[in-house]
């Protein structure tokens, strides 16, 4: 049996699979944590600068008055990391300079924060755990390469009972550099032995795209809500699937 994009037997490709957004729903499982993150930014700087305006410069449009948001799609939060959050939010408010100096400080109140909010709560999008499954007893090889940082990352793939499955994961904080760049999407084929153009990537973002590219990977599936519609941000897809389960199916698995 060969897949229909690297015309390769299952134990022959990899499929990285990026987290936020293609393994769980990213405004039904960060939302809480990053309007979290924004009230703790707010209370830093004295309220100079609203919890709401923090969101809104890292894509994330609070209904005003409420806990209630939208993380927007292809956004600073759904395809960037903390640190670049951090850099915007310097920006716009010089009176957390003394906050963000002492890294390891906001370093370690934004894991307890995001620990504190997620776990235990992580919300799969759609047939994940099934499609992973399937897709592993089919023989793929299997990695995950996101922007977000180990500690969390391990928290969501466990919440969802699929931390096992995996034969790499590669994090902002792994050592290989972030999305866009090639770095950890090539240490997943290191690491599994596997050739980029053996390789597919699944993204919901131009980021992840991007990444794809960079590290020659013969192929791109698009995770998206909007499915089969491709979304404007992605240049080219080899297929649009609205979540894990229906990848499984499209490559017949």
């Amino acid at each position: 049996m060969t897949n229909r994009i690297t015309g390769q037997s299952p134990s022959d490709t990899l499929i990285v699979f990026d987290k936020d957004g293609v393994l769980l729903d990213l405004n039904a499982t960060w939302l809480p944590a990053i309007v979290a993150l924004g009230r703790y930014l707010e209370q830093r700087c004295h309220g100079a600068t609203s919890r709401d305006e923090f969101l809104a410069a890292a894509g994330v449009m609070m209904t005003p008055g409420s806990d209630d948001g939208m993380i927007l799609e292809n956004s600073l939060f759904a395809a960037g990391t903390f640190a670049e959050m951090r850099d915007v939010w310097q920006a716009m408010e010089p009176r957390l300079q003394p906050v963000f100096a002492d890294h390891e400080t906001y370093r370690a109140d934004v894991t307890q924060l995001m620990a504190d909010a997620v776990r235990g709560k992580t919300v799969p999008m759609g047939a994940v755990k099934d499609g992973i499954f399937r897709l592993k007893a089919a023989g793929y090889r299997l990695g995950v390469a996101t922007n977000d940082n180990t500690p969390s990352a391990m928290i969501n793939l466990t919440d969802l009972g699929i931390d096992q499955a995996f034969d790499v994961v590669i994090c902002a904080d792994s050592g290989f550099g972030r999305k866009p760049e090639s770095g950890g999407l090539l240490e997943a084929c290191r690491a599994t032995r596997i050739a980029p153009d053996a390789a597919i990537m699944v993204g919901d973002t131009a980021t992840d795209y991007g990444a794809a590219q960079a590290a020659g990977y013969r192929g791109f599936v698009t995770v998206s809500h909007a499915a089969p519609t491709k979304p404007a941000f992605i240049p080219h897809s080899d297929a649009v699937v609205s979540c894990v389960g229906r990848l499984a199916d499209w490559l017949e698995v």
